[in-house]
């Protein structure tokens, strides 16, 4: 219904909780009246074009597809990573990147990030402007996307301490590109 009603408005499905086992039972799933495919008839309805990501985790392995598309429709990665570093043992691995962590072949590389306290919680930004835009640069640079997950209030504001950040990156990404049109 979302789907249909919005139609070209929407141009991509993030799906979560698509664990591994999903994966692996997708053929005998798919004998079922409803399954994978029929969601993304339903949710393609609306935007046959409209992107795909299914999420088995907050793991560079399995939220960046670093072993393969989770499901056979999977556009791009669900990404979901609570920061730019690979998390180890030994506390911070990689830098999540598009060259750390290739997509898939036909797959978008993809990040999405908490930039407050956590999903759609916090008052402030975990990271400083420079921060922000150095890492949302070189994971542009090297083809991947980010998505910053922010906290909303029911009044649909978003909290200053991050709206602010997000701004002066949005400023900055705008004069980066002004500057590349003068040339």
């Amino acid at each position: 219904e979302w789907s249909r009603r919005y139609g070209p408005l929407v141009s991509g499905w993030w799906f979560d909780g698509y664990k591994m086992e999903m994966k692996n039972a997708y053929q005998r799933l798919k004998t079922h009246e409803y399954n994978i495919d029929t969601w993304v008839t339903a949710v393609r309805s609306g935007n046959p074009n409209a992107e795909l990501a299914f999420n088995a985790g907050a793991h560079p392995i399995l939220s960046l597809c670093t072993r393969g598309r989770l499901c056979p429709h999977q556009t791009f990665t669900a990404g979901e990573n609570r920061g730019f570093y690979q998390q180890t043992k030994k506390g911070r691995g990689k830098p999540l990147t598009p060259e750390n962590f290739p997509a898939p072949e036909g797959v978008i590389w993809h990040l999405l990030l908490p930039v407050s306290k956590g999903w759609g919680t916090g008052v402030k930004s975990r990271f400083d402007l420079e921060t922000l835009r150095d890492r949302i640069d070189l994971i542009d640079s090297q083809g991947g996307v980010v998505t910053p997950d922010v906290p909303v209030s029911a009044d649909g504001t978003i909290p200053r301490g991050v709206l602010g950040v997000l701004q002066k990156v949005g400023q900055d990404i705008q004069k980066l590109k002004d500057g590349a049109r003068s040339f």
